[in-house]
């Protein structure tokens, strides 16, 4: 397959970001998360860019399409609740732990996920599944 130019490659990221971004932060806001800095935001939604225009210089498979939604979603989501917690937690944020206090949060969103909150994470994953095959047939109508 022939690549693509640079224009609609970062289009296509883009709107990827955009996409895999507002699914993350809103699950996030849902959940009882708070946000950190706007400026913060940009640097996560700018890296995601990136990444996806790293990933996106060919036409993708409906396969990669979905991976890298459901798997944007899911990284912004656990970036964001590293970063600035959720109402009632006894700090806003993690920013500036030691390694061992990002391992501990990092395993407590596990544990939130697969327990109490498994209906809701499951309910994201098959949104984020279905919006990632919306993606991918716009991404074969385009090519």
């Amino acid at each position: 397959m022939a690549n693509v130019g640079f224009t609609l490659r970062l289009m296509r990221a883009v709107i990827l970001a955009l996409v895999a971004g507002f699914a993350g932060i809103s699950s996030h806001l849902y959940a009882g998360g708070l946000l950190p800095s706007v400026t913060t935001l940009l640097v996560l939604f700018s890296l995601s860019v990136v990444v996806y225009a790293a990933l996106l210089g060919r036409p993708a498979a409906p396969g990669l399409v979905v991976l890298l939604t459901v798997g944007g979603q899911f990284a912004s989501h656990t970036a964001i609740s590293l970063l600035a917690g959720h109402q009632g937690d006894r700090r806003e944020g993690f920013l500036g732990n030691d390694l061992g206090g990002w391992i501990h949060e990092f395993e407590h969103l596990i544990d939130d996920a697969l327990g109490e909150n498994s209906l809701m994470t499951a309910s994201h994953l098959v949104a984020s599944l279905v919006v990632g095959l919306w993606l991918a047939a716009g991404e074969r109508a385009l090519f």
